[in-house]
């Protein structure tokens, strides 16, 4: 009997694949439990075309992450620490990034930017924000020293 499979199953196939399986393993298990459905000409063609427009929404998402990525390349922060050469008082944390990012239109979650600890000395950094889908931007972070009057 010929079945669309409705999850992946070891040793047999994955979701959506048409697979030759024993009658009785089909209808004693396979179908009853839902992992599986009898293969029609109907349901295969209803199959791909939910396939295809996840696919359509998909290249959507990806395409709208790419301009949101390339937004944040092209994006500089300045930023300010009070301090003396060695000590430093406060820190660029990702709430902070997140805030400025928000004031130019780009709307993230704070848990999307990568900084493993908050910036606390003047420098030059590279802050990667993950958007999804393996899309990323590079926010460029610039840490001066403020000076005291």
């Amino acid at each position: 009997m010929k079945i669309l499979l409705l999850t992946d199953i070891e040793k047999l196939g994955k979701k959506g694949e048409v697979v030759e399986v024993k009658d009785g393993y089909a209808r004693n298990y396979l179908i009853p439990k839902g992992f599986a459905v009898q293969a029609t000409p109907s349901i295969i063609k209803h199959f791909q075309d939910i396939n295809k427009i996840k696919e359509e929404v998909k290249a959507k998402k990806i395409v709208k992450l790419q301009a949101i990525a390339d937004k944040i390349n092209r994006l500089t922060y300045k930023a300010s620490l009070k301090g003396e050469k060695e000590k430093y008082f406060g820190s660029i944390t990702n709430e902070e990034i997140c805030e400025f990012l928000k004031s130019k239109g780009i709307e993230i979650d704070k848990k999307q930017i990568e900084l493993d600890e908050p910036i606390r000395a003047p420098g030059v950094y590279d802050v990667k924000i993950t958007l999804g889908e393996g899309i990323s931007g590079i926010l460029k972070v610039w840490v001066v020293k403020k000076e005291e009057k």
